[in-house]
């Protein structure tokens, strides 16, 4: 398997895995959350299918962090608290590992090209991967501590001692 079908396949695994969360999360802002994930998995997947045709792909959009800023501001002033079992935090886990993965796949690669758009773009994808990741741990961070979550910059809980 080359490269653009691994990086490809690792998308679609990813569409799916937050595809299927998303159709059994019970809250709607976390639905909501994954949907955005989705669709930036989706985003990644047209990339690659355009550079394994032979195409350099235009530039990515922008991940709309602000859209997930939102969406825990609004869940923390309705104070939305919900029962979340130790499996579905894992889950939550497992999917940062996944999105870390991805982030450091797409780092070796972009050392691998030559073309320097393709190497910035795929520089850019493992960055939008790493926030990802953030924003998996802040939703695992407001399962776990729904009433002393705070928003603060992008997500400043990441390593954070309470």
């Amino acid at each position: 398997m080359n490269v653009f079908e691994y990086a490809k396949q690792m998308e679609l695994d990813g569409i799916a895995y937050y595809r299927r969360e998303a159709e059994l999360t019970k809250h709607p802002g976390f639905r909501k959350i994954l949907e955005l994930l989705i669709n930036a998995e989706r985003k990644h997947y047209a990339f690659f299918d355009s550079l394994q045709k032979g195409s350099v792909p235009e530039e990515l959009l922008e991940f709309p962090e602000d859209e997930v800023k939102n969406v825990f501001r609004k869940m923390l002033q309705d104070k939305e608290n919900f029962d979340f079992s130790a499996e579905q935090v894992e889950i939550y886990r497992k999917a940062r590992e996944i999105e870390e993965r991805s982030e450091k796949f797409y780092r070796v690669e972009a050392e691998k090209k030559e073309n320097t758009k393709v190497k910035a773009q795929l520089r850019r994808i493992a960055d939008e991967e790493a926030r990802h990741a953030l924003i998996v741990d802040g939703m695992v961070e407001y399962i776990n501590r729904p009433d002393s979550w705070v928003e603060h910059a992008m997500f400043s809980w990441v390593g954070r001692e309470y």
